[in-house]
């Protein structure tokens, strides 16, 4: 990996700090920040993914953020088109985000699988309508567990790819992944992961969403249903799809606050099982920055 690009690479679940860290550590080293988190990409949806304000930049260029909108479809290979170029061209890139699927991507690619099959996707949509995408979800877990485990039950979009390539070689997603094997990176990468004590990351979560509801988060997910309608994006992201059952009097707004506060501690949840299976994180505790600057020094 000697003649390839460096970058430094930082992930961790929601709110354990990843932002403040990467800007101080950038800020340090010289570096430019690429934003690879899944949500951040769209242009209005800023109070409910916790967006960094030009002011907390801090003066670190930043890249990625607001590429999109909530109207659009986005997924891992256009970040990553767009990502490419840029690393190219900044010196020292910080590519930080929580959507492990998109870094991962990013640094050795994917596995393309068989061509998609209309046939196959028009019968497995046919399911969800008569059975719901959970009993598609319960039927992926069956024949595919390690995927299952990655994919979450209302992603009816990789839900149904991971059925269709099933389908259409007889080998499960998961395996076809292992043997293509991520095994040349693009990149010559460091990969810093923060974590924190779950009780304390928990606290913060809840603190976060409160903070949000503050700042207006209600009249945000309005004025982009408004303008986009309750599909896409705003019917899946954590702290948007909530409020639906609160406009349509189905619960409280006390409810509906809780709701986004238990998503998002599944959602921290999610990302750290999904990290903790990938062996070439080095892990630091959130406080621990003059850890992060040595192992980036001798790195470089």
């Amino acid at each position: 990996m000697t003649n390839l690009k460096k970058i430094i690479v930082i992930v961790g679940p929601t709110a354990v700090g990843k932002s403040q860290v990467a800007i101080h550590l950038a800020k340090k080293f010289g570096g430019e920040i690429l934003n690879f988190d899944s949500r951040q990409v769209y242009r209005e949806m800023t109070i409910g993914t916790a967006k960094p304000s030009e002011t907390e930049w801090g003066g670190v260029p930043h890249h990625l953020f607001d590429v999109c909108d909530a109207g659009d479809k986005w997924d891992a290979a256009k970040m990553r088109e767009l990502a490419v170029p840029l690393i190219d061209k900044i010196k020292l890139p910080f590519v930080v985000g929580g959507t492990g699927l998109y870094i991962r991507n990013l640094l050795f690619g994917f596995f393309e699988g068989a061509k998609a099959n209309a046939d196959i996707r028009l019968k497995l949509e046919k399911e969800i309508e008569e059975k719901g995408l959970l009993a598609l979800y319960h039927k992926l877990e069956l024949i595919d567990p390690q995927a299952a485990k990655k994919i979450h039950q209302n992603d009816s979009t990789r839900i149904i790819r991971a059925l269709e390539v099933f389908e259409l070689t007889g080998k499960p997603m998961s395996v076809h992944q292992k043997e293509h094997g991520f095994a040349k990176p693009f990149y010559n990468y460091l990969k810093i992961g923060i974590d924190m004590d779950r009780a304390e990351l928990y606290r913060r979560i809840d603190s976060r969403v409160d903070q949000m509801i503050e700042a207006g988060l209600e009249d945000e997910v309005k004025k982009l249903t408004e303008k986009y309608g309750r599909d896409g994006v705003l019917a899946k992201a954590i702290g948007y799809a909530e409020w639906f059952d609160y406009w349509d009097k189905k619960q409280s707004i006390e409810e509906t606050i809780a709701a986004i506060k238990q998503n998002s501690r599944k959602y921290a949840k999610r990302q750290l099982t999904w990290f903790r299976h990938e062996e070439d994180i080095k892990w630091f505790k959130a406080g621990d920055v003059e850890g992060m600057e040595k192992m980036i020094a001798e790195f470089l």
